[in-house]
């Protein structure tokens, strides 16, 4: 039987310039795991951090990548690796760092996402990433996207994860809609914007019993 060998750094340094995103992605991984592993690696892997923030093509690349900055680099610099992100022209690489973003400090930065950006992808992780920033301020943003056919399925997810009581005669009648979301079940199902919108309803209710 064949073992798999361990990524060493010589190895990472050649796959994180594949032109394969998988391969990318998985040494980009494996350089965060080894700086968070061995210390004695993060002046090594710091530059290489850097240089993929910028640099990678793709968003599984570069969130990791801005992971080691965080990681090695301290806050200060992990933040400003985030909003690089976030300021990306690639809209894979925005697209995927909005949703991973759970720093409320964040929030106006999503909210110019919304204004500034036409990609659909890019909007739909910017609501679904205000959901989670648990303050008012996201709140009006996220229900103006009601009203629109294609991001209604997210706007409906982030006024559940807002848990905003504002939200409850607004998603009610979201519970008619029987168009489809995009969004999979754990068994596979795709479920209708009324699934969302009742698990929404659900959310909220919940929330205000705490």
């Amino acid at each position: 039987m064949m073992f798999r060998q361990p990524p060493t750094i010589d190895s990472i340094r050649q796959d994180v310039h594949s032109a394969d995103q998988e391969t990318r992605g998985r040494a980009m991984q494996a350089l965060y795991f080894l700086a968070k592993k061995e210390p004695g690696m993060r002046a090594t892997a710091l530059p290489i951090f850097r240089e993929l923030l910028t640099s990678a093509p793709d968003g599984w690349t570069a969130t990791n990548a801005a992971r080691g900055i965080e990681l090695v680099a301290g806050d200060a610099e992990g933040h400003a690796a985030w909003a690089t992100l976030l300021a990306s022209p690639i809209i894979g690489v925005v697209t995927h760092a909005a949703l991973l973003t759970t720093d409320a400090t964040f929030a106006p930065t999503l909210l110019a996402l919304l204004t500034e950006r036409t990609e659909t992808p890019v909007r739909s992780a910017a609501i679904r990433a205000l959901g989670r920033m648990k303050g008012a301020l996201p709140y009006d943003a996220i229900v103006s996207f009601l009203d629109d056919q294609v991001l209604r399925p997210d706007a409906v997810q982030a006024l559940g994860d807002l848990g905003d009581a504002r939200a409850l005669p607004l998603l009610v009648p979201c519970l008619q809609d029987e168009s489809r979301s995009g969004v999979v079940d754990d068994r596979g199902v795709e479920l209708r914007v009324s699934d969302l919108a009742q698990q929404a309803l659900n959310n909220i209710r919940r929330a205000a019993l705490r």
